[in-house]
């Protein structure tokens, strides 16, 4: 069995944690966002897989049709259509390498048929 699971979802039944090691990242001179909209989520699942291997991102969220319609209620944001799957996509690092990780992230994109990208630099 895979120890660490079962101890850390044990919620303390099994032990108590009494050390932890903390790895702090440093912070990086540049940050872009991409949003980017999918019709299917098997679209937005299967570009997420193909990209995770090759581009280190720093925080990516996928929100389904009822996240987004949520999320533009709240915002009152005009830009993301309701009824589309969503993925929202940071990248952070050195300013050559961001920008060689957007164009491949924007190739990929448009292989895997998103709608509505959008990039929203140095956020």
């Amino acid at each position: 069995p895979n120890l660490t699971h079962l101890f850390v979802g044990s919620e303390g039944t099994l032990g108590v944690i009494t050390q932890v090691t903390l790895q702090i990242r440093r912070n990086f001179p540049v940050h872009h966002t991409l949003c980017c909209q999918f019709d299917e989520i098997s679209q937005a699942i299967h570009f997420v897989i193909a990209m995770k291997g090759s581009i280190p991102f720093r925080r990516i969220e996928l929100l389904d049709k009822l996240q987004t319609a949520a999320c533009i209620q709240f915002s009152k944001n005009t830009s993301l259509h309701e009824n589309k799957h969503t993925v929202i996509i940071e990248l952070a690092g050195h300013p050559a390498t961001v920008k060689e990780q957007i164009q491949l992230l924007t190739e990929s994109l448009q292989t895997y048929r998103a709608l509505n990208i959008q990039n929203y630099p140095d956020i």
